[in-house]
């Protein structure tokens, strides 16, 4: 299936990345019905509500950050949650982790570096969040007394 050229001039007018390029092709393509009586508009605004769409997920992903944050406040207090990662050096922070053990470097490379949620670490190890919040709490007390 081909898409319209009327359709090609439209997206290319608009002021988006190349992802959104794409992925707004795609959801062209899965249209597939007749042409729109005004295909920049509907382009407009296939384009608004892919944006709206991601605007709302990145929404979502926060506020389950603050959820799990709060859950580790709440298990480990305040200052187990201080994030001792964000204020040292590379050679600092290679120092700190020579000590953790396997399990723990895994945990924090996964969540910090790969930025990966808790959940899906547990899933993917095959244990509960609460494995890899305990994991993620050694991790950093052990830095913490490393630095």
């Amino acid at each position: 299936m081909k898409i319209n050229p009327t359709l090609i001039r439209a997206v290319d007018r608009l002021s988006i990345t190349e992802d959104q390029r794409q992925d707004l092709y795609v959801k062209i393509l899965e249209y597939g019905g007749e042409m729109p009586d005004n295909p920049e508009a509907w382009v407009a605004t296939l384009s608004k509500n892919m944006a709206l769409d991601a605007k709302r997920r990145g929404r979502r992903r926060r506020e389950l950050e603050e959820q799990h944050a709060n859950q580790l406040r709440a298990v480990h207090g305040q200052d187990d949650t201080a994030d001792p990662l964000e204020y040292m050096e590379y050679e600092e922070l290679a120092t700190a982790v020579e000590g953790l053990s396997q399990p723990m470097l895994d945990v924090l490379v996964a969540h910090y570096v790969e930025g990966r949620s808790v959940d899906d670490i547990a899933h993917a190890d095959g244990v509960t969040p609460g494995v890899i919040y305990t994991r993620l709490s050694r991790a950093r007390k052990q830095i913490k007394k490393g630095s």
